[in-house]
Order: C-alpha cells, then sequence, then structure tokens
C-alpha cells in the first residue's frame, strides 16, 4: 500500500498547475463527501466523474479476470481519482473505495472540457503525473528481475576446477545465467587446451580482457534483468568497487585465507561436516564450502552443484516425520530419492524419522538403514512393570548405543536436527549438537509406551507430539527447499464400517497409539505448509506389533514418493523423475 505521508512534493498536483489554476479548478468543482467503505468509482464504470481528494484515504481494489480481488494501493490528499479515464477516454480499471471519511472535489469530464486552460494545465499535470508512475514501476520492475550477481577470485587452478559451476546454478535456479570471465589469468585457465569447458544450456560466457575491467559495472548495469544469476570469475583480486550480492575466494589447502570474502577450498576431501571443520581450523576462518581437485561425475553428492546450491540459497533439507513401524517407509522415500538424483544437504527427524534420519546422515547406504532398523525393531517390543511405560526401551537403547558409536552431531556427514518434546517445560526442543543416540531415544520416546528419557534439568518424550513433521528445524539448518516426508494412517472412519466390523475395546497401549497418529494426522497437516514439497505415506496399518511388515512399509513409501514426483519436479527442476 502506498505511504501518502511519504510523496515528494514536487509530484503533487497543485505544485504541477501552480497555486492560481489549482484554486480555480476547485472553484469549479463540486465538494462531496463519501463514508467508509463507500463506492466513489466502481470498476468498469464509462466516464467516470474526476475527482480530487481534499481529506481522506481510499483504496484502489482491482478483479482480476479469474474474479479474484486484489488491493493496488491507496491514495490520499491532493491525490486524483478517475485521472486514467479522463487521460484516455477509458472505462474505470478499478474500484476506488472509501477506506476512512473522504472529502473530494468532483466534476464529470463534460464539466473538465469547458475549463480551458485551467483544462489544459490539469491534463499537462495529470500526464506528467502519469509518465512519473510509469517510470517508477519500470524502475521496480527491472529492481524485480535485477539478476543476483556473484564475484569468485581465486588461482588459475582454483577457476580452472569451477567450470561446470555456472551450468549447475542455471540447472539450480531453471533460469538463464551469465558468465564473466574477467581478467587474462581467468581467461587463461578457461580456456586451457588441457581444459574442455562443458556444454552449458542457458549459460553465456563472455570473455573480459585484463585492459576491459574497468567496464565490467557498466555492462552488469545493462544485462542485469536478462539473466537470474551473474557469476563473475576473476584473478586472486576480487575487483573492489564491483556491486555484487556475494563475494567469494577459492584456495588451495594451506593456502593464506584473505578477508573479506566466503571461503571455498580446492581439496580431494569430501564435503563433510568434520571437512570443513578441519579446513576451517587450518585457514583460520569458516570454509563454507568444497571444490574438488579433480572430475567429479554429476549426481545428488556432486561438491560443485551443492556449491551452487549454497551460492543461490537453494539447499535441499529433507524432514522425516513420526510414525512407529510406519517409519520403515522413509526408507523406500530415501531409495527414490537417489533414484531421482535428490540431493539432500540437511535433514531434520523426528521420533522414528530421527533414527533414519540420523542414519543416513551418518552415512549408511539404503540398504544398511534397512538392516540397522529391522534390528532395532526386533527388540522394540519388550513389556516392562508399568510404572513409567509399558515398554522397556532398553533393547533400543542398546541398538542406538552400538550403532552410533560415540557419534557427536558435529561427526556426521550431513547437518542434522531431531527434535523432542520437554514434558515439564511443556515445549519443542530442537538437537544439533552432542551424542546423537541419546536424543534419539529422547525423540522416539512415545507418552506411556516408552519411558521419558532424562537430560539435564527435564525429561523428554517424542518429538511429535508438537511436531511431526520437523520441517521449520531443516530451515533453521539452512535450507532453502525443505521436502517433508509425512506418516498418516486413514484420514476417517466411516461409520457404517464401524457397525459393521463391530470393533473390541482397544487394549490401553493400542488406545495410546491411536490417538498419537490421530494427533500426528492432525499437526503435520497444519505443518505442511512450511514445506516446499510434501510426499505424504499413507498406511492402514504400522503400530508397534507392524515391525515385521518393513519390506511392505518401505515399498509403501518408494511408491508414494514416485506418485509426488510432478511436486518434487516442481521444487526442484532438475531432478530425473520420468513416468
Amino acid at each position: 500500500m502506498q505511504d501518502t505521508a511519504s510523496r515528494s512534493t514536487a509530484a503533487t498536483l497543485p505544485t504541477l498547475m501552480g497555486e492560481g489554476e489549482w484554486a480555480t479548478l476547485r472553484e469549479r468543482m463540486d465538494r462531496r463527501s463519501f463514508e467508509p467503505g463507500d463506492v466513489i468509482i466502481a470498476q468498469g464504470t464509462l466516464e467516470p466523474d474526476f475527482h480530487i481528494i481534499a481529506e481522506g484515504v481510499v483504496s484502489i481494489v482491482a478483479m482480476s479476470p479469474q474474479g479474484e480481488r486484489r488491493e493496488l494501493g491507496a491514495l490520499g490528499a491532493e491525490e486524483a481519482i478517475g485521472d486514467m479515464s479522463l487521460l484516455t477516454g477509458e472505462a474505470a480499471s478499478a474500484d476506488v473505495i472509501a477506506t476512512t471519511r473522504v472529502t473530494t472535489y468532483a466534476a464529470s469530464p463534460e464539466r473538465i472540457a469547458t475549463l480551458g486552460e485551467v483544462r489544459a494545465k490539469l491534463m499537462e499535470a495529470l500526464a506528467s503525473l502519469l509518465a512519473r508512475r510509469l517510470r517508477r514501476a519500470n524502475d521496480r520492475l527491472l529492481a524485480h528481475y535485477s539478476a543476483t550477481t556473484h564475484v569468485i577470485g581465486g588461482s588459475r587452478e582454483a577457476l580452472a576446477a569451477l567450470t561446470r559451476l555456472p551450468a549447475e546454478i542455471a540447472r539450480c535456479v531453471n533460469a538463464p545465467v551469465m558468465t564473466v570471465v574477467a581478467g587474462d589469468d581467468a581467461i587463461a585457465a578457461w580456456t586451457s587446451e588441457d581444459l574442455r569447458i562443458p556444454s552449458m544450456h542457458d549459460v553465456t560466457i563472455r570473455l573480459v580482457p585484463s585492459t576491459e575491467i574497468g567496464d565490467i559495472p557498466r555492462l552488469i548495469s545493462q544485462i542485469s534483468h536478462e539473466y537470474d544469476q551473474i557469476i563473475i570469475f576473476t584473478g586472486s583480486s576480487l575487483g573492489e568497487g564491483w556491486q555484487s550480492n556475494s563475494h567469494w575466494q577459492v584456495i588451495g589447502e594451506g593456502e593464506r585465507a584473505p578477508s573479506g570474502a566466503s571461503l571455498a577450498v580446492v581439496t580431494p576431501r569430501p564435503w563433510t561436516q568434520p571437512t570443513l571443520r578441519a579446513l576451517s581450523e587450518r585457514a583460520g576462518r569458516p570454509v563454507l564450502a568444497v571444490v574438488p581437485t579433480g572430475p567429479v561425475p554429476p549426481g545428488p553428492r556432486d561438491p560443485i552443484a551443492k556449491f551452487g546450491r549454497v551460492m543461490t540459497g537453494k539447499l535441499v533439507g529433507v524432514a522425516l516425520g513420526a510414525g512407529a513401524a510406519k517409519g520403515f517407509a522413509h526408507i523406500g522415500v530415501l531409495r527414490a530419492f537417489e533414484e531421482f538424483g535428490l540431493p539432500i544437504d540437511m535433514l531434520g527427524g523426528c521420533s522414528i524419522g530421527a533414527a533414519i534420519a540420523s542414519g543416513y546422515a551418518a552415512g549408511y547406504s539404503v540398504d544398511e538403514l534397512t538392516d540397522v532398523a529391522s534390528r532395532i525393531a526386533s527388540r522394540a517390543v519388550r513389556p516392562t512393570l508399568p510404572l513409567h511405560s509399558f515398554l522397556s526401551n532398553k533393547g533400543i537403547r542398546d541398538e542406538l548405543e552400538r550403532v552410533g558409536r560415540g557419534r557427536r552431531f558435529e561427526d556426521l556427514d550431513i547437518p542434522l536436527a531431531i527434535c523432542a518434546t520437554d514434558v515439564y517445560r511443556r515445549c519443542e526442543v530442537t538437537f544439533t549438537s552432542g551424542l546423537v543416540w541419546p536424543c534419539i531415544l529422547a525423540s522416539m520416546a512415545i507418552p506411556g509406551i516408552y519411558p521419558a528419557m532424562k537430560s539435564s534439568d527435564s525429561y523428554f518424550v517424542d518429538g511429535g507430539v508438537l511436531n511431526p513433521m520437523p520441517a521449520r528445524q531443516c530451515r533453521e539448518l539452512g535450507a532453502g527447499i525443505v521436502i517433508g516426508v509425512r506418516l498418516t494412517g486413514k484420514h476417517t472412519s466411516p461409520r457404517e464400517q464401524l457397525d459393521t466390523a463391530n470393533p473390541s475395546r482397544p487394549l490401553a497401549a493400542e488406545t495410546i497409539m491411536r490417538c498419537m497418529e490421530i494427533m500426528h494426522n492432525r499437526l503435520s497437516e497444519l505443518s505442511k505448509d512450511e514445506s516446499d514439497a510434501n510426499i505424504e505415506v499413507c498406511i492402514d496399518r504400522g503400530g508397534l506389533r507392524d515391525f515385521d511388515r518393513s519390506a511392505e512399509i518401505v515399498q509403501a513409501g518408494y511408491l508414494a514418493a514416485l506418485a509426488a514426483r510432478d511436486e518434487l519436479r516442481a521444487a526442484l527442476p532438475y531432478l530425473k523423475v520420468g513416468a
């Protein structure tokens, strides 16, 4: 909505017409009053009256061809209404509605036509105001489509390792990319005989020799509205004075890290959290990206593609939800993701989803995850004296501790967040540091079924009590795109089916599990808007006694991911998701 108090006095009718003509114009017009909600001009009205607001504020509301009403802005004192129709002779293009009590000076187009020189001054002033509006609209349009500009500096060897980066960025944003190779050293890196620049769809390359580097700011300003991303590769100097959204410096291991730029390191090491931590300690500054020393096949673990996602804010997070034995479906979903080539840059997990997410973040393959999950499931049902819970968590605890091997969140390949519920503080808690396995055990502590887990000065239970699908946690880790996986059961049970089946009274544990499922369904439905794409795995069964149906549940997750391929492709256009 336009801020009427911040208008420039140089762009109002009184100043453009002159005080004398302005006073004469008002004398020839009628004084009219409107109450809040009154329609002063209706959209589609032919030759509507021309108004100048004396007091109050009006809203401009237009109806789209699809029948949607949108507020386009607001006008206040000394601003004109119906001026476009007066200038063009066209019908009113929007409704003008009084927001407050409004007083105007008004006249019909016929009366305006009789005003002689005052009319000429009025039309000249209105044309000037229209030109200013069009110029501002054009500026906003260009600004909206202005490219995001990145400057990447480095040695010849470092830049040569990044020739595939523009193509990966173009795939990531699904839009045109301009690549400017600036300076003789950078050009030499890109055009050396032993370097084969890959074919780049939607990528334009411009070589700028050192003698013409001074022209780059003018070049960027001319083409910024034609591209989504502009990448400037240059030598060691980052080109001070260039306007850009981000500066990157690419160095080799052991090289001195310059200040004032985001840091990437060329190394044969894999891009993992421990690698980034080791490189950061050596460089004395945070290292945010890894550049491979040799060829790397494209795929979800390709560091060049990941560098592109970091630069464009498109890192991918996957949130694995709660659901007891239904959690085996997450394994099927992850298998489909690998077939799609879907990269996973960070993970969020809740309850059984926390266990699967932790294993994947630790580097376990999908097949290894299946074996680990099956071993945990085989020890999940151990009745105990129902003082704190119906089942003991000792079997799950022993297996998690054995598989966890003392791993900490900081040691995982992929950043991970696990959510649980603080029983006494009545709030959601997110774990991102420390030993992993106790956090998994806390997140899996279904209230009443498994005992609450003590940590610090409180007790924790299943994260699904408050957040059965931790999409927000993925955002907090840095994900720009979040894929949520919801584990649900049947949403409704028709009354006639209940009458026919004549269900028996559920046991206490079954009552708890059914209530948890109902709660998960409702809460995850409310939170799914936090994800860019959602995969819903709806399984009729999946309680504590259904762990022996793991193969069937895994397949259900795989098929659900296939069914969601259109939604996934909309969020990540570069996925290989065929029929």
